[in-house]
């Protein structure tokens, strides 16, 4: 997808959303919305896969996952949260080939 078959997509959005009952925002201020939402979703996603693992010990965390959180996580993908054995840990841009 061009960015400007992107942008149209997003003025598309824009316009469904800002037509719903509920706040209304420019294409900036949706972006954002977006964009902190999934960072926070993606926190939490992390703190809950990690609860799951844990030992006694300590309290139990509750951070299940909604109902549309968990549709976000199918669309943005788990890898992004449980990684992947077959990608290094980290790449180095600047170490020699």
């Amino acid at each position: 997808m061009g960015t400007d078959e992107l942008e149209s997509k997003w003025k598309e959005l824009v316009e469904v959303l800002n037509n719903l009952n509920g706040a209304r925002k420019d294409l900036k201020q949706w972006k954002s919305f977006f964009a902190e939402w999934k960072s926070k979703l993606l926190n939490k996603a992390r703190e809950h896969r990690t609860s799951l693992f844990q030992t006694g010990g300590s309290g139990f965390i509750n951070k299940e996952l909604s109902d549309i959180e968990n549709r976000l996580m199918r669309v943005i993908g788990w890898i992004s949260v449980i990684g992947c054995a077959m990608l290094p840990d980290e790449i180095n841009p600047d170490a020699p080939e």
